[in-house]
């Protein structure tokens, strides 16, 4: 495909450098689209879809991962409840993102049980184990 989306990423910001930022008359409005420039600058545009179902995937496994340890055991099943983890049927970066957005929630929302779960069972080192696994996934 051509323009790829970094070459239409890239003559945007060039737009936004030499057409608009020489008309801006406010150093508040200059400082400001240097920010977006900035944004612009900083994102892998012809991967970002790929990244982020990337991302989703791993999560999604994760997340899997943690619900057959918590199965596994009727204790943690009292604890946790159930872990509702439905299939993923996107089709495009859109679909991908808002998969991705449901699941960093559902990260969010096993977290405080997850802790309780190892304040009170230290030696579990699988629930540990988990715990990492989220987290490094959830802030990337």
């Amino acid at each position: 495909m051509r323009p790829t989306p970094s070459e239409l990423i890239k003559q945007v910001r060039r737009v936004l450098r030499d057409v608009i930022e020489p008309e801006l008359a406010s150093e508040y409005a200059r400082a400001r689209l240097a920010e977006v420039r900035a944004v612009l600058a900083q994102v892998d545009w012809d991967n970002a879809g790929l990244h982020v179902r990337t991302q989703t995937t791993a999560l999604r496994d994760v997340l899997v991962e943690l619900r057959t340890w918590v199965g596994a055991d009727e204790r943690r099943r009292a604890h946790f409840g159930q872990i509702d983890l439905p299939e993923v049927d996107a089709v495009d970066f859109a679909g991908w993102n808002k998969w991705h957005a449901h699941y960093t929630g559902l990260v969010a929302s096993l977290i405080d049980p997850l802790e309780d779960w190892l304040r009170a069972n230290p030696d579990d080192s699988d629930g540990v184990q988990l715990r990492r696994k989220l987290l490094a996934l959830s802030a990337g």
